[in-house]
C-alpha cells in the first residue's frame, strides 16, 4: 500500500490507489477546500518531485504518481498521452468533487510538452 509523501505532520490524508483501463495511479489528497490543486508531475518523476513546492500551497492538493511512476505500479500495456489523459480524467470523475472548472492542474512543464503537461 502506498504511504502519504506530502502531507505535513498531523494533517489528515488519503492515499489510494485508482485503477482504470488496465492502469492504476496513485493519489494522495489532503487539505481543504472547493478547488482543489491538481499536481500532475512530468515523465521519469512521481508526486514526490512536489515536496518542497507543496509548503508553499494552501486548501486542497491532489497529487498523482502516474502508472510506472513513484509508488504507483508499471501499466498492463504503454500508455499513450491520450490513456494517461482518459486515466486521470477518469479519477477525478470517479471522486465527484468536480465540475468542469473546479479543479486547478499544475504541472512543472508549462509548455505542455510532458506527462503531466499533456495530460492535463
Amino acid at each position: 500500500m502506498p504511504s502519504p509523501l506530502l502531507a505535513p505532520e498531523g494533517v489528515p490524508v488519503a492515499v489510494t490507489e485508482f485503477v482504470h483501463g488496465g492502469a492504476t495511479l496513485i493519489a494522495e489528497d489532503f487539505g481543504t477546500g472547493v478547488r482543489p490543486y491538481v499536481l500532475i508531475h512530468g515523465i521519469g518523476m512521481g508526486r514526490s518531485v512536489y515536496l518542497d513546492f507543496v509548503e508553499r500551497l494552501s486548501g486542497r492538493i491532489i497529487a498523482l504518481d502516474l502508472p510506472g511512476f513513484g509508488e504507483a505500479p508499471e501499466p498492463v500495456r504503454t500508455l499513450t498521452m491520450e490513456r494517461h489523459a482518459d486515466l486521470i480524467a477518469a479519477f477525478l470523475r470517479s471522486i465527484k468533487r468536480f465540475g468542469r472548472r473546479d479543479h486547478r492542474p499544475l504541472d512543472g512543464q508549462p509548455d505542455r510538452r510532458g506527462v503531466g503537461g499533456a495530460a492535463s
